[in-house]
């Protein structure tokens, strides 16, 4: 099992385990639920221990519960897939389920926390992510990033990548 356990300045960022699979977590992906940009979508908890399980044993993947350090509070996931054994190049998606965290730079701070540590890690080159067009809240914070837009399709979305070896530069 990939274990991971970390501290950013507000949240603490450790592996995904079965029991976070919680209703809570279930209803910020109903289809109810604002975030339409979700691929993924369990309807049922043992979908969603099914769904955390089949990343526990890749080494390629760091599926990472995204907790509040005062509260205590499961507010959301990242999930950092590294194409190849290289390390070099790794995918990410961030889900940010508790509204309350939304729009206060959460995402900014675990996906510079992540990348910084995948550098020093793994000297990993490259972040990619995939983001629905029309959600351009979403954009615009992974432009200020440091993403910049690589490939668009009208129908599908877009393709952003951030260049990590700027990181060193700074």
């Amino acid at each position: 099992m990939n274990t991971f356990k970390a501290s950013t300045n507000r949240f603490i960022l450790r592996t995904l385990i079965e029991s976070d699979a919680t209703i809570e977590y279930l209803s910020w992906l109903s289809p109810e639920s604002k975030l339409k940009f979700i691929e993924h979508k369990p309807k049922e908890i043992s979908e969603l221990v099914s769904y955390i399980n089949q990343f526990k044993d890749n080494p390629l993947v760091y599926f990472l519960a995204i907790i509040d350090q005062q509260s205590r509070q499961h507010i959301g996931n990242v999930k950092y897939i590294f194409k190849n054994n290289d390390f070099k190049e790794v995918e990410m998606g961030i889900l940010i389920g508790n509204e309350r965290y939304r729009g206060i730079g959460v995402a900014a701070e675990i996906i510079h926390y992540f990348a910084d540590y995948s550098v020093k890690k793994f000297n990993t080159k490259i972040m990619t992510l995939g983001v629905d067009i029309k959600n351009t809240p979403a954009i615009k914070a992974y432009e200020k990033i440091g993403f910049k837009t690589k490939k668009m399709n009208p129908n599908v979305g877009i393709i952003m990548n951030w260049d990590l070896t700027e990181l060193n530069k700074n």
